[in-house]
C-alpha cells in the first residue's frame, strides 16, 4: 500500500517558503527555510522594468530571522537566507517580497493576525509570554492592526441615528452611536465632549442620509444635531423621561421608609422594582403586593398615580393628545410632593418639543441601551479592556457584521462557525443598496457574547 507523504512546505503552511531543516531544543524551534520565488524585475524606481529579469542581478544574501506562531507550545524562529537583488539602472537593492511574511516586522503575517486576535480576548502580557516576545511588540502589532481596521472598515451613515453614552470608569463617558432603524452598532467614540464630537461629525460622510436623531437630554448632543443635521427632528428618548417619573416615585418611597421600622424598610425596598413597573405588566400576585403598600401610605399612593399617568401619556394617539395628557399629569402634582418630581417637571419644560417629537417619530434608543449593556458585559469579563480593544471587539467582528437584522429576516449563519476576524470574508458583511456595510448587528453581538460566556463556564468546570 502506498502512502502520499506531504512535503515539509505543506506542514509549514507558509506560501513562498520551503523548509530546509528544523532544530528543536528546550528554548524553542528553529526552522531554516528558503524562498521559492525569484524576483521578476526591479521593485524600486524603475517602474518600466518591474517585469524585466535581465535588468537585475543577484547581490548576495542576508540571513534574516522571523518569528512565527508556536509549534508544540514552543516559540518558533524562521531563519531565511534572503536573496538580495540590484537593479542595473537605478542601482537600488531590494528583496523579493514573500507574501507569508509581514512587511513591517520580522514576523510572519499569520503571527501578526494571531497577536491581533489574541489581544482581543486576553492581556498583552499573556500574549507576549505565550509567544516569547516583548510586550511592547504586542502593543505595536495591535496598534497597527487597529489603525488598519479604522482605515478599511466604514459603515453606512444611519437614517435614524441613536446617540447615548456609557460610563465605564471615572473618566469621561464614552459616546455610543447606533443605527436605530437597522438595529446596528455604528461607532463608539472616546468621549462625549462637543469639541471632540464636532470634528467627528464634520468628517461623517453622507450626512444627508440622516432623517432623525434620538438622544437623551445631554445638551451637546442636541447642539451637534442642530449644527450637522439641521431641520431633522431630534427625539428625546422616552426611557430617560419615564425614568425621571420613576425616580420621583422612588424618592417618596425612601421618605416613607425612613419613618418605618427596619423590617418594614427592608420589605418596602424589596418592592421597589414592582412599583417601577407599569400596573398592566404586573401579575395578580404582584398587584396584591403593590396595593398592600399603596393602601397604607397616602403619599406613596399619590406618587404612584403620578408615575402611572405620566407613563400612560406615551400611549396617546397623537402629539396634541399627548401634550394635553402630560400637562394634566404635571399640573396635578401635589405641592408637598413637588420636590420629588422637580427633575421631571424641569426636564419637560426644557425639552418639551423634543419630548413631543416622539409622537411624530416614534423611535427610541432601546437598542442603544442594549449596546451599552453589551459594552459593560465585555468590560467586566475582560477585567478592564482598553478603549481600543473594547471598540475593536464591538465593531470589527465579521460574524456580527454579516448578521441580518430582525426587521429584514434572512437566513442566519450557523452559530458554530469559527468567529472573529477569520469567520467570514469581507464580502459577506450586511450591506445597503449602495454597497456600504450597515455595521455589527446588536442581536448578533448578544448571541456571540452569550456563547463566549457559556464556553468559558464549560472550560472552568
Amino acid at each position: 500500500m502506498n502512502f502520499q507523504v506531504p512535503s515539509e512546505t505543506d506542514w509549514l503552511g507558509l506560501a513562498g517558503l520551503a523548509v530546509v531543516s528544523r532544530e528543536d531544543d528546550a528554548t524553542g524551534v528553529t526552522i531554516h527555510a528558503r524562498e521559492t520565488r525569484a524576483a521578476a524585475g526591479c521593485l524600486r524606481k524603475c517602474d518600466r522594468l518591474k517585469e524585466n529579469r535581465t535588468a537585475i542581478h543577484k547581490y548576495g544574501t542576508d540571513e534574516q530571522r522571523f518569528r512565527d506562531t508556536t509549534l508544540g507550545g514552543k516559540p518558533v524562529t524562521l531563519v531565511i537566507d534572503r536573496q538580495r537583488y540590484r537593479c542595473m539602472y537605478c542601482k537600488q537593492t531590494f528583496y523579493q517580497p514573500v507574501e507569508s511574511l509581514d512587511g513591517n516586522r520580522h514576523m510572519t503575517a499569520r503571527m501578526v493576525e494571531y497577536i491581533a486576535r489574541k489581544c482581543l480576548t486576553t492581556t498583552n502580557m499573556e500574549v507576549a509570554r505565550e509567544l516569547g516576545i516583548d510586550e511592547g511588540t504586542v502593543r505595536g502589532v495591535f496598534r497597527d492592526w487597529y489603525k488598519l481596521q479604522q482605515e478599511k472598515v466604514s459603515f453606512s451613515t444611519p437614517e435614524i441615528l441613536g446617540i447615548d453614552e456609557i460610563h465605564l470608569t471615572q473618566r469621561m463617558p464614552r459616546c455610543v452611536l447606533t443605527n436605530v432603524a437597522e438595529h446596528k452598532l455604528f461607532d463608539i467614540l472616546p468621549n462625549r465632549r462637543k469639541d471632540d464630537l464636532r470634528p467627528y461629525f464634520t468628517a461623517l460622510p453622507n450626512k444627508r442620509n440622516v432623517r432623525a436623531v434620538v438622544a437623551d437630554m445631554w445638551r451637546p448632543y442636541h447642539d451637534i444635531a442642530k449644527e450637522f443635521f439641521p431641520e431633522r427632528p431630534v427625539v428625546v428618548d422616552k426611557f430617560h423621561v419615564v425614568r425621571m417619573a420613576n425616580n420621583g416615585l422612588d424618592i417618596i418611597r425612601k421618605r416613607v421608609g425612613r419613618s418605618r421600622t427596619k423590617q418594614e424598610r427592608i420589605e418596602l425596598k424589596d418592592v421597589r422594582f414592582l412599583l417601577a413597573k407599569r400596573s398592566q405588566d404586573l401579575s395578580a400576585e404582584e398587584t396584591d403586593r403593590v396595593n398592600a403598600w399603596l393602601s397604607r401610605f397616602r403619599d406613596l399612593r399619590r406618587a404612584y398615580r403620578i408615575k402611572e399617568l405620566f407613563s400612560s401619556s406615551y400611549s396617546a394617539p397623537s402629539r396634541y393628545e399627548a401634550e394635553q395628557s402630560f400637562g394634566r399629569c404635571l399640573q396635578h402634582i401635589p405641592p408637598e410632593l413637588a420636590f420629588a418630581f422637580n427633575e421631571l417637571t424641569t426636564a419637560y419644560d426644557n425639552w418639551k418639543p423634543q419630548i413631543l417629537n416622539y409622537f411624530d417619530h416614534p423611535i427610541t434608543n432601546g437598542y442603544t441601551e442594549c449596546a451599552n449593556g453589551l459594552i459593560r458585559l465585555l468590560q467586566r469579563n475582560g477585567r478592564g479592556y482598553s478603549f481600543e480593544v473594547m471598540r475593536a471587539r464591538m465593531l470589527y467582528d465579521k460574524e456580527a457584521r454579516a448578521r441580518r437584522t430582525s426587521i429584514k429576516p434572512h437566513e442566519r449563519f450557523d452559530p458554530s462557525v469559527a468567529h472573529f476576524l477569520t469567520a467570514l470574508p469581507d464580502d459577506a458583511c450586511d450591506r445597503d443598496a449602495d454597497g456600504f456595510e450597515y455595521g455589527p448587528s446588536i442581536e448578533a453581538l448578544v448571541e456571540i457574547f452569550e456563547r463566549e460566556e457559556r464556553d468559558a463556564a464549560l472550560k472552568d468546570r
